[in-house]
Parts: C-alpha cells; structure tokens; sequence
C-alpha cells in the first residue's frame, strides 16, 4: 500500500517542486525536498529554488559522468563545478555539460598520439578540449584559438583552476579563416558552443533571449599555421576543428598552400554543408578519411595521415 502511494505521490511531486524552475523534474531523478531548494541525492548536489535549471534538463548527462567518470558536481559561490579526473571545470549552460559529456564520457577525440605532439584547437570554447588534449600522453602543448571575449574568459578561468595542465596550454583571442579581417559575428552565452562568424546561431530552434552582435578578429589560417608549425621542430601535429561552418573556408585555404598535410591526425566537426569538400581536401592531402553522421547536419571527420 505505502508503495502504491509512493508511486502515486512520486510525478505529483515532480510536478509541484519542478514549477520552480519552468519545467518537471526527470523521471528517475531522487531528490528531496530542503529549505532552499532541492538535493538531487544521486549527484549529491543542492540546487536552490529555480536556480540552475539546466541541471535538470541535463540531468542523465551529469549522471553518466558520475557513473562513468566518478565525477562530483558543487555550487560554488553561486557557479556549479565538476570535479573529475583531477580537473575542476566550471558549468553554465546544459551546452557545457553536454560538451563536457561529449569529450569525456563519448570520447569523441578517442586518440593517443603515439609521439610527442603539438595539437591546434581551433574553436576551444570554454578549453574542456584544449584540458582533454592536455591530459595525453606525448601531447606536448596545446594551441587553441576562441575568438569571442565572453567565451574566452570562461577558458581562462577553467584553464585557471587547472594550473598544472594549463601550462602546455596557450589560448589565442581570435579566430581562423580564410584571409585577415574583423568582422561583426551574432553571439549568445547560453549558446556559446554554435556562436560562428558565418551564422552558427542559425542552427538554433527557438528564441534566442540574450543575442548580440560582437566584433571578432579572424586571421588567415594559413599565415598562422605556417608561422606554429615552423617553429616547433620534432614534434608531431594534429589538428582539431569545430568551428560552427568556418571550417569550409580553414580546410581548402590549409590544403591551398600544402600546410593541411604537415598534419598527422584531423577530427573536424562539421555543420550544415554536409563532409564532401572536406573529405575530398583532406584525401587529396594524402589522408585516410572516416566520416560519422554523414547525412545528418551536424558530423564529425576522423583524418590521419597514410603511411
């Protein structure tokens, strides 16, 4: 009987407290209710009354990484952080939970580089990519670029809170393309992770509440890399792009000079236009080519070099 009740009392009760933050709460979620909000028992984390909401909405993602990655979830000071792996990363969206699931439960950079390697992150974000390529084996430094200030200070500060690894990493505030220029670009901060200066938001299905215009400094891919691959002699390169569509003018300009080739490994995330021209850069670069979702508009491109 006292089950039954349970059972009946349970999405009553999902719904009542679940009002707080615009939405019920997840079906499978054990919480409990306190003064000031919410325990979610299985993360071992307090939530207070409709703060954090993309916690909920990512509920199975942040349990997957305790399961997976024995992860800790705290509120600190108001900002929720990750413990894990001996990295501490800050979260402020269901993005970053969900690129933080991406990285290191998926693994979607699954790769051990077998020599010592530099890796260029082109489109690091808030650094969880540029903090995963920095925990490898043999990766000796990592170079990222992340053109929007909002963003790139959130790098900074999780690249703070990792001091040890945040030596071999060194954060460019700009981004790559084609050729030099500075040009206006849409952003948001709930949507940092689809902010591009070829129209990334418009991948995004609803209102977008806090949209701005920003201006972002790009520079000619190809001047760059030829300046830091030159000068790291006795390493190995690899090359990590997703960049929101800028990706169609990085890859022909690389490939255009010859530098695409000095790379040993490429993963490239590509939007909208689908994998064909990149593929067809990359094999004409002498790369073996595996491509994933290739129909979808939204994929990822594994490249390495043929022997």
């Amino acid at each position: 009987m006292l089950s039954t009740i349970r059972a009946f009392l349970r999405p009553v009760a999902q719904h009542v407290f679940g009002m707080a933050w615009g939405r019920r709460l997840p079906p499978h979620c054990s919480f409990r209710p306190q003064w000031r909000g919410l325990r979610l028992r299985e993360l071992e984390l307090d939530l207070g009354w409709g703060k954090h909401a993309f916690v909920l909405e990512g509920y199975e993602l942040a349990r997957r990484m305790k399961l997976s990655r024995k992860a800790r979830f705290n509120n600190v000071n108001g900002i929720l952080r990750a413990e894990f792996d001996g990295m501490t990363v800050e979260l402020r969206s269901f993005e970053e939970l969900f690129i933080l699931h991406e990285i290191f439960v998926r693994t979607c950079y699954g790769w051990c580089p077998s020599r010592p390697t530099l890796v260029v992150d082109v489109g690091s974000n808030v650094g969880l990519s540029c903090l995963y390529f920095a925990k490898l084996p043999n990766v000796e430094q990592v170079v990222g670029f992340e053109p929007f200030p909002r963003t790139l200070a959130e790098a900074e500060r999780n690249l703070h809170l990792n001091l040890g690894l945040a030596k071999k990493i060194k954060l460019n505030p700009f981004g790559l393309g084609a050729s030099r220029d500075r040009v206006p670009a849409e952003y948001s901060f709930i949507h940092k992770g689809r902010v591009s200066p070829v129209g990334g938001l418009a991948r995004v299905k609803g209102p977008i509440p806090d949209k701005t215009v920003v201006m972002i400094d790009i520079r000619d891919a190809a001047a760059e890399m030829e300046e830091l691959l030159t000068t790291r002699c006795g390493l190995e390169f690899a090359l990590k792009l997703d960049c929101e569509g800028s990706e169609y003018d990085i890859v022909p300009r690389l490939a255009e000079v010859g530098i695409l080739k000095k790379f040993r490994t490429v993963f490239i995330e590509w939007h909208g236009r689908g994998p064909g021209s990149l593929r067809t850069a990359l094999a004409d670069s002498n790369f073996n080519v595996f491509c994933l979702d290739e129909f979808d508009e939204v994929g990822l491109i594994y490249a390495a070099q043929r022997d």
